[in-house]
């Protein structure tokens, strides 16, 4: 889905954008970690 030379080359760039994908990826793997780094405070409370 997605390339190892995005990440790296825009990872600034696509900072908002990519870590909507990777969140929904990588919420469904590894749970929600993702989604602390978005909204911690949702999480939290």
């Amino acid at each position: 889905m997605y390339d190892s030379r995005d990440i790296d080359c825009g990872t600034i760039v696509v900072n908002t954008d990519y870590i909507t994908v990777v969140n929904i990826l990588t919420w469904t793997a590894r749970g929600r970690w993702c989604l602390a780094i978005k909204m911690p405070e949702e999480v939290v409370s």
